[in-house]
């Protein structure tokens, strides 16, 4: 049996010191807030800023640098969706791109010689809203023949 929703809305109560603040400001900050802190989700798990098993100085400040440019690419890639109206969180960006993939087939031939061929698949619809809100290609790489 379904769960009844309630027709009652709900309500968010803020509470803040500044006072310079009109109501939409405040939610604006609030939302602000909220995707710093996914972000800070985000470098501490998908991106990998922690643990640090570096010992040495200059190893650690080169492990956070790298992770906060992660984090600048990773919010410029929300930025740019959100501007095309895809608000979904980095994990479920993941989620969606997770199994675009660049495959290798192999062949043997009559003559001995192996054949590999590279190439892209095409991506679902949602990953090509995805790339399209980047500016990028769904297919970035051409399809490679080689043979040994």
């Amino acid at each position: 049996m379904a769960e009844k929703q309630s027709k009652e809305p709900g309500i968010y109560c803020i509470r803040t010191n500044q006072i310079n603040l009109d109501n939409v400001e405040i939610w604006r900050t609030y939302r602000v807030l909220n995707d710093i802190e996914s972000a800070l989700r985000a470098l501490k798990t998908d991106l990998g800023i922690r643990p640090i098993y570096h010992q040495l100085r200059d190893r650690v400040s080169s492990h956070i640098f790298i992770t906060i440019l992660a984090y600048h690419i990773l919010h410029t890639i929300r930025y740019q969706l959100k501007a095309n109206g895809i608000n979904d969180g980095w994990t479920s960006i993941m989620s969606t791109l997770e199994n675009h993939y660049r495959l290798t087939t192999s062949m043997q031939r009559e003559s001995g010689r192996t054949i590999h061929i590279r190439k892209s698949m095409r991506p679902t619809p949602e990953q090509f809203k995805i790339y399209q809100a980047c500016n990028s290609q769904p297919i970035p790489l051409k399809t490679i023949i080689s043979e040994y």
